[in-house]
């Protein structure tokens, strides 16, 4: 949705049109950006009031490319390209820096949204063997993953009663 309404932007295009002021003027009369005075007018001129409705719209990979390829190939700037192709000046400017770092097939490839989830295959959760099917190996390695827990909570117990011991004293006033 715009910010502004598109009858907000023709009351704005038609003071500035009708003489009334420049667009210094026209921008602190309706306390707005001059830039989107320019931006506006540009827009109707190329478009009449069609160019000042919101353009929620979705272009194709082949389109996007052609935008980009078209202002690199006649050296054109972001707002140039804006207004040549009638899309929004972020719109061309996101579309080039996706051309720029990851090439044409990003452009084509362009997925919107977030991705999906995660797949969502439950693997089942592995049994552990008996103690007989195990091999030396694997009943040794145990026994370290064993030894190093019981320590540490051993030194864990410890290092809990040596805090409870010399936890200063609060102090009555």
């Amino acid at each position: 949705m715009s910010k502004y309404t598109e009858e907000f932007k023709l009351e704005v295009t038609n003071y500035y049109l009708s003489g009334h002021g420049g667009q210094k003027l026209t921008a602190r009369r309706f306390d707005i950006s001059i830039i989107n005075v320019r931006t506006w007018l540009s827009a109707y001129e190329r478009n009449g009031v069609e160019g000042l409705s919101y353009r929620g719209r979705r272009y194709d990979g082949e389109f996007k490319c052609q935008v980009v390829e078209y202002m690199h190939e006649h050296d054109l700037s972001l707002k140039a390209t804006a207004a040549r192709f009638d899309v929004l000046f972020g719109t061309v400017a996101l579309w080039d820096k996706i051309y720029r770092e990851r090439g044409r097939t990003a452009l084509l490839n362009s997925k919107r949204g977030r991705p999906p989830p995660m797949s969502q295959t439950h693997k089942k959760p592995s049994v552990p063997k008996p103690d007989e099917e195990k091999s030396q190996e694997e009943l040794l390695a145990e026994v370290r993953y064993l030894r190093a827990e019981v320590d540490y909570l051993k030194k864990l117990k410890a290092l809990t009663q040596q805090g409870k011991l010399s936890a200063p004293k609060s102090r009555r006033k």
